[in-house]
């Protein structure tokens, strides 16, 4: 009797457990055929069976409003349920939900402590917020020693962010032992996988030259990589190596392309130049209008003028005089 008993309740477990996977998959399926109501009401009725990718499913809908109208709280507590059930996934989102105060008061402990739940299982995302907190000491005792283990465990998973910040580590030596070299090693890594801010990041070091021999021409390169993707910074700086004929060939219409990118995009030193092209009428009809134009955001945006500035270009002005825009 009791066996039979005991098969009976495994029975029963079982059909639950495949109607909410069932259920799961389905409202998945609606969700990318963006039917967010039945995706939505399909995810509750199997979050109502404790299917833990279900709840975080409809915690992270209800974060970031995607389809519904956003929640909040509603979204943390489905998060929290799917967490509780050992979710790795549903454990980082929560600690960022408590990291960025998402409808909670910021609380970087409580952070920490769902981010190591998280990195424990291994998931690199977790790893590399927690390396965050503890290069930040943000509900954690400072350590770049602690830092650097969380971001090499997820470097060796190839998390590019972690790959990028243990790179600074050994360029900085915090944590670690000072080894330019393989800083320089980790940046190219996730440069060559397109991560932008390495890339910025080995325009700066080939452009410095202190770690390595300087080279513009390799400088321009990864900026240029950089700037393709969006990059406002690298934008800003490929530009003003066209200005200066750094590693490139002096070139203003490029350089006010460049300019015209990053200052739209709403870099205020990029929209301070960009007024001194029209005012100078360098590449562009000289346009006194759009010059002040660009001035004004930059000065709003803290970026005022400057009398060292104002040199740079009128110097670049005179050495291509005469030379084609």
């Amino acid at each position: 009797m009791a066996v039979a008993l005991r098969v009976t309740f495994f029975a029963l477990a079982l059909v639950v457990s495949t109607t909410a996977l069932a259920g799961f998959d389905e409202g998945l399926r609606a969700f990318v055929s963006r039917d967010y109501v039945r995706a939505e009401k399909l995810w509750e009725q199997s979050a109502q069976k404790k299917h833990m990718k279900a709840q975080y499913y409809l915690g992270k809908i209800y974060v970031e409003g995607l389809g519904v109208r956003q929640d909040l709280v509603k979204g943390k507590e489905f998060l929290l349920q799917s967490a509780q059930q050992g979710y790795s996934i549903a454990e980082y989102d929560l600690g960022k939900v408590y990291e960025k105060g998402n409808g909670v008061v910021v609380d970087y402990k409580t952070a920490s402590n769902w981010y190591l739940k998280a990195s424990q299982q291994g998931f690199p995302p977790a790893q590399n917020a927690l390396g965050l907190l503890y290069k930040k000491g943000l509900g954690v005792p400072l350590s770049y020693k602690i830092a650097a283990k969380w971001f090499k465990s997820a470097a060796d998973r190839e998390f590019l962010e972690s790959i990028f910040n243990l790179a600074d580590l050994y360029v900085s030596g915090l944590g670690v032992n000072l080894n330019p070299g393989e800083g320089i090693r980790l940046y190219r890594m996730a440069a060559r996988k397109r991560l932008d801010k390495a890339q910025i990041a080995l325009g700066k070091i080939y452009a410095d030259g202190f770690l390595i021999p300087q080279n513009f021409e390799k400088s321009a390169k990864w900026y240029f990589l950089a700037a393709e993707q969006g990059q406002p910074t690298a934008q800003f700086e490929l530009a003003s190596m066209y200005i200066e004929g750094k590693g490139l060939v002096r070139n203003h219409s490029q350089a006010f392309k460049w300019y015209s990118r990053a200052a739209e995009a709403g870099l205020p030193k990029a929209q301070y130049y960009l007024g001194e092209m029209y005012r100078l009428g360098l590449s562009v009809r000289q346009d006194n209008k759009l010059s002040q134009k660009w001035f004004t955001r930059a000065a709003r945006n803290g970026y005022g003028n400057s009398a060292s500035r104002v040199t740079l270009f009128n110097k670049v002005r005179m050495e291509t005089s005469g030379l084609p825009n």
